[in-house]
């Protein structure tokens, strides 16, 4: 029973790790995305001249 508790555990722990990454990953994305939107709203693309 303890060796199977002592896997579970460390099972726990990557699947905590992999998430935790994962989620930071994600929030960088998703405030990467947001600052890029910031940046269109704030500065007007120029009319194109051909």
């Amino acid at each position: 029973m303890g060796c199977s508790d002592k896997n579970l555990e460390a099972a726990t722990r990557i699947l905590q790790s992999l998430f935790c990454g994962i989620s930071l990953l994600y929030q960088k994305a998703c405030t990467e995305e947001a600052m890029k939107i910031k940046l269109k709203q704030e500065t007007p693309e120029p009319p194109e001249v051909e």
